[in-house]
């Protein structure tokens, strides 16, 4: 009996390869009455293999979001936004007086007033004024020769913002009644003609223009020249179909613009103009209870690759899911994850529920066995969803070791094969190790029973060794020491 030793360091050898090349010195050949054995004496490695990784495919989760809106239906009737009463004293006398409970704030040139308990609106007046008393302008019309109880509505520093709180009671504003007050005996100039600009807006950061109906009759214009102290109103349509969270005017002079020639001339007369008051007519509608659902998004949640253990887990996907209003956690008894779906959503037609409907897709039988599911997408309803299994976070149980010599007697294996995408089929198998250790210790395995296997090859120069977890999918290995033979017996004549 000839016996060839190969001991094997792979860090030496293929390091940075997924198979192991031997080449003996010289080929081995066998002569007609002889044939040979291969034998692994034993081997040894450091447990390094994370058990979420990249390399086992079980790191990715998909999250997959449809977006529900809700369509309106507009009516008929129409009635006043209620803002006087939100604010102001309805007493005669003291219209002007906020009511108890209103506050006034001021900071960076803004103005915010709003009731201290459950508001319906909130109102912004933008100033230059600190010490501004803001005057009944949402109710009915004052007296002529009072300029205190009309607005000041200068175009370059002056802006009102109305908010609704109430997402679900957001108007359609479609008519707006607006008095200007010439509050003055100054003689009125050229091209004293106004416009109420009104703006639509959901987050108060981007604003849609919503323009008159018909321009030419939204317009307050002042006669030349005229010493009168006076209110001059108007009522227009605005063309507008969709309900906004902020609405938002400013006043206009359709003849000057910054940069003119005679906008100085102007810019001397615009406080001669006040607002006096201000009325928002909405219109009533309905919204839908059945949503229009929008395309699939699939966002991929990827953990990056470690060691996990039930706790470190829940952490990191806690982190990755918190935008999506889910919180994972496990059942101390059955080992089981537990994804909650926390997200509290009112039907409403300003904001569409980008959540409206969660699936959670585990993309191979690795991350399903991993996580302890068995579907291969999970609807993630409206509160509690446990998965059906336990999780299991072992990188893998098993380490095989493969050959590319080719055996006579041929090893039988049924070990899946759709694992994931890397899955693939085996050669002839040398062993199998048991590799469910903790992490960062050494799997070692010497071959006690002597066990080696016949081969056919008769003229041996090339050796590949691979190595594969229970599900098939071959390993990259950064480290192993491997000590194997191969024997050459001759047959007794």
């Amino acid at each position: 009996m000839i016996i060839y030793n190969f001991y094997v360091d792979k860090n030496a050898n293929n390091k940075n390869e997924k198979t192991l090349q031997l080449k003996p010195l010289y080929p081995i050949e066998l002569k007609d009455d002889q044939f040979a054995t291969i034998k692994l004496c034993d081997f040894s490695y450091l447990n390094n293999q994370y058990n979420i990784s990249q390399n086992l495919k079980n790191n990715t989760l998909i999250l997959k979001q449809n977006d529900y809106s809700y369509d309106i239906t507009i009516g008929t009737n129409t009635s006043y936004t209620p803002l006087a009463v939100e604010f102001f004293e309805s007493t005669s006398g003291n219209e002007d007086d906020l009511l108890t409970g209103v506050t006034s704030t001021f900071a960076s040139n803004l103005y915010t007033i709003t009731r201290a308990t459950n508001p319906n609106y909130k109102l912004y007046y933008a100033s230059t004024n600190s010490s501004y008393t803001i005057p009944n302008f949402l109710d009915d019309v004052k007296d002529v020769n009072d300029a205190s109880k009309s607005l000041d509505f200068n175009e370059e520093y002056n802006e009102i913002i109305v908010e609704t709180i109430d997402i679900t009671n957001c108007p359609i504003v479609k008519t707006i009644t607006f008095d200007i007050h010439k509050h003055n005996t100054n003689a009125v100039i050229s091209g004293m003609t106004f416009e109420m600009q009104v703006f639509g807006s959901n987050d108060n950061i981007t604003y849609t223009r919503l323009p008159a109906t018909t321009l030419a009759t939204s317009y307050i214009d002042f006669t030349l020249g005229s010493t009168t102290k006076e209110f001059i109103t108007n009522t227009f349509n605005i063309t507008n179909n969709n309900p906004y969270k902020y609405y938002k005017f400013k006043l206009n002079n359709i003849h000057y613009d910054v940069g003119d020639s005679d906008y100085g001339n102007y810019q001397v007369v615009m406080n001669d103009f006040k607002l006096a008051r201000l009325l928002l007519n909405e219109i009533e509608y309905t919204t839908s209870t059945i949503p229009t659902i929008g395309a699939t998004t699939d966002t991929n949640l990827t953990l990056t690759d470690g060691f996990y253990n039930s706790t470190t887990l829940i952490n990191r996907l806690n982190t990755l899911f918190q935008p999506y209003n889910v919180v994972i956690t496990i059942d101390t008894y059955t080992n089981k994850l537990i994804f909650t779906n926390t997200q509290n959503y009112t039907i409403n037609s300003i904001n569409s529920n980008p959540n409206g409907k969660l699936q959670l897709q585990f993309l191979n039988k690795n991350i399903k066995d991993n996580y302890g599911s068995d579907a291969d997408i999970v609807e993630l309803v409206a509160g509690v969803n446990i998965l059906s299994k336990n999780i299991n976070l072992t990188n893998f149980a098993k380490l095989i070791i493969a050959s590319s010599l080719n055996h006579q007697q041929k090893s039988h294996n049924e070990l899946i094969l759709n694992a994931n995408e890397l899955s693939t089929g085996i050669g002839n198998i040398l062993a199998w190790i048991a590799n469910d250790y903790i992490p960062f210790s050494y799997i070692n395995y010497v071959n006690i029973d002597g066990q080696e296997h016949r081969i056919d090859n008769r003229s041996i120069n090339n050796i590949l060794m691979s190595f594969y977890n229970e599900k098939s999918q071959q390993l990259f290995l950064d480290n192993a020491l491997l000590h194997f033979q191969i024997k050459i017996y001759t047959l007794n004549k």
